[in-house]
């Protein structure tokens, strides 16, 4: 298990998963603010913080606005500069997090659909969670065997991911991870944390 923030626009009403747009400078603070208490915390307990992954709306909007992701990237370069960020697989937020140094891990979703871009589906939409668990298991073997997963259109799109997301927060989430755990390790493979 490694420790990760996963800072947000500041939106408590709705668990931050509202479109935001604060000014830049405004969100850095905030975003700073939310990285260095996590910090400071897992620090007084003799624990390290490996990773960075926006979380819900900022998540979204950052994979291809970049002045989102060149705020997520002054975070980690002043917070903590050793942090990977976690981030949707293909998108420009990866790229340019790479492109100044920062170590990535292209993320792809157990319990989303997608859209034909990549995207994920937009949670207003009835159908953008996966809840079913046999459904998100041949998800996550789908894009470990082929690197493709078929979009709530029907089209094929090629992601090419590092590390998996189940919402902690879905109501069969333990049940979820633990069918994907189980499905995994008997196809033979090792599931281990990235940092």
């Amino acid at each position: 298990v490694r420790i990760g923030a996963h800072p947000s626009f500041l939106d408590r009403d709705n668990f931050g998963r509202s479109p935001q747009h604060p000014p830049a400078e405004q969100l850095f603070t905030q975003l700073c603010k939310q990285v260095d208490d996590l910090i400071n915390i897992a620090e007084q307990e003799n624990y390290g913080v490996t990773h960075l992954k926006p979380h819900g709306a900022l998540y979204n909007q950052a994979a291809d606005d970049p002045l989102l992701a060149e705020v997520l990237i002054r975070v980690i370069q002043h917070c903590a500069p050793n942090l990977s960020l976690f981030g949707l697989a293909g998108s420009n937020l990866l790229q340019l997090a790479q492109a100044s140094g920062i170590k990535i891990r292209a993320e792809a979703f157990a319990d989303r659909r997608y859209n034909s871009d990549g995207s994920l589906r937009a949670r207003r939409f009835a159908d953008a969670c996966i809840d079913q668990d046999e459904e998100a298991v041949q998800q996550v073997l789908r894009l470990i065997r082929h690197q493709e997963l078929c979009s709530i259109d029907g089209h094929l799109i090629h992601i090419k991911a590092d590390t998996f997301c189940v919402h902690g927060d879905g109501v069969h989430a333990v049940q979820l991870l633990s069918s994907i755990r189980q499905q995994l390790i008997a196809c033979g493979y090792q599931i281990g944390s990235q940092s």
